[in-house]
């Protein structure tokens, strides 16, 4: 798992930290932005997977990307949690399209309103 590998890596993600909430209204850089999303989803306890251009460039590729694909094993129950834990402020996410995606298998978007 690519996240497992990145934080065994980078000694700044460690597994006993909380999601720490971004200032407002701050760009954040693509690294900057996945270690915030991998707290989350740590403090969260769910499982994931970072995939698409992110991971290739983790493995020396170097590709033009913005944006962060992201595979989470998430359920109906949490879906509320899950969303809630990205501050309105900072982010835009639909927790209708999340549970609609959850339903059916399918993806979602979290658009960082600050893009670095």
């Amino acid at each position: 798992m690519i996240a497992g590998m990145l934080r065994e890596e980078h000694p700044d993600w460690s597994n006993d930290r909380s999601p720490e909430k971004p200032p407002e209204g701050y760009p954040m850089e693509p690294s900057e932005l996945l270690q915030f999303v991998a707290r989350v989803l740590e403090g969260l306890d769910l499982r994931y997977l970072v995939t698409g251009s992110i991971a290739t460039i983790y493995y020396g590729e170097p590709r033009f990307t913005n944006d962060i694909d992201i595979v989470v094993i998430l359920t109906a129950e949490r879906v509320q949690e899950f969303c809630r834990a990205f501050p309105t402020s900072d982010f835009y996410v639909s927790e209708g399209a999340a549970r609609q995606a959850v339903r059916e298998h399918g993806q979602f978007n979290i658009i960082h309103r600050h893009p670095g």
